[in-house]
């Protein structure tokens, strides 16, 4: 307890700071709200999240990330076994360093947050601008999202899955898009690849909403209180730091 709250005369000064004034708001980031944004109560550093979360909303992205950094060492030493609270922290704090141009603290941070998660083969064709094959690879891994069991024992594939990948190959993207909105599954996969849609276009704010959906994408049935990462949220957390260029800034 004592090293959890090390830092409260830091982060207490850091809520004191306001969000900039003026600032434009910044909706890519904070499309899809995060469980830990709706919460209150005494605890310093969550408090000081929510500020956080408050300025990188606003358009401060320089502000978060400041305010972030605060209790950085306190989510690491106290949070990383609180999975709900420590990924909407880390999310946000990525988030805040993309948009403040510290990209190569974003990297660092984001190797350190998703610890063991390696691209797999859709991510490396679509990097490799093989749009079509890496579309393709991640229809195939429909069967393995995550699901509740019995949503996961009676899953078939949808047919607009296989529809937006034609619509992909034919090089119809807006067909594509419709395809997979019609989808009525909407998790982290699913999200995933409609950025992906849309970055092929070059659509980016579109792009990057859909992304930090996906990223924000919980499980697909009930977790007691707290859920983990899959390896799609991740996905879109890289996809967004590779594009990163792209990235609305504050």
């Amino acid at each position: 307890m004592i090293g959890r709250f090390l830092a409260i005369g830091g982060i207490l000064a850091v809520l004191c700071l306001p969000a900039r004034a003026g600032a434009a708001p910044s909706p890519v980031w904070c499309a899809t709200a995060l469980p830990s944004d709706a919460e209150s109560g005494p605890d310093p550093a969550m408090s000081a999240y929510r500020s956080g979360r408050a300025k990188l909303c606003a358009g401060d992205a320089g502000g978060a990330r400041m305010t972030f950094e605060a209790i950085l060492p306190v989510m690491k030493a106290a949070y990383r076994t609180d999975g709900t609270h420590w990924i909407d922290f880390g999310r946000s704090y990525f988030y805040a360093l993309l948009a403040s141009n510290h990209e190569d603290d974003a990297r660092r941070f984001l190797s350190y947050f998703e610890d063991t998660w390696k691209p797999s083969s859709a991510e490396r064709l679509f990097w490799n601008e093989d749009y079509a094959g890496s579309f393709a690879a991640y229809v195939a891994d429909d069967g393995r999202a995550t699901r509740s069991p019995d949503r996961q024992a009676e899953h078939k594939l949808d047919p607009h899955l296989p529809a937006a990948l034609a619509a992909i190959r034919a090089g119809k993207l807006d067909d594509a898009i419709d395809d997979v909105k019609a989808d009525p599954d909407s998790g982290s996969l699913y999200r995933l690849m409609l950025g992906n849609i849309y970055a092929q276009e070059r659509d980016w704010p579109d792009a990057f909403t859909a992304w930090a959906a996906a990223a924000a994408a919980g499980p697909g049935y009930p977790q007691p209180g707290w859920y983990s990462l899959d390896e799609w949220n991740v996905s879109a957390l890289e996809m967004m730091y590779y594009y990163r260029a792209h990235a609305p800034h504050e």
